[in-house]
């Protein structure tokens, strides 16, 4: 038996009730990944703060500049993904 669209209670129908708020994370992630994609030369040494930037989003190793890179690439991708999902 397959339930109809009006038998669902109208609670279940809207986005979970704290969405807006991953959605602004994500937003603001994203926002920060791009800033640092704006601002970073991985072929120059990297300031402390670039390298506490960097190290905020998991990438440790800053010895292979291409690594680097990549791995910001991927996280962008993935964060601007989740961010069209969930709109």
């Amino acid at each position: 038996m397959a339930l109809e669209p009006e038998t669902f209670s109208a609670h279940y129908a809207q986005p979970f009730p704290h969405a807006w708020r991953y959605q602004k994370i994500m937003a603001q992630r994203a926002a920060q990944l791009k800033e640092i994609c704006d601002q970073l030369d991985p072929y120059q040494p990297l300031s402390p703060a670039m390298q506490q930037q960097l190290q905020q989003f998991g990438i440790r190793d800053f010895s292979d500049p291409f690594q680097i890179t990549n791995q910001l690439l991927l996280l962008l991708e993935d964060t601007l993904t989740e961010l069209h999902d969930l709109s």
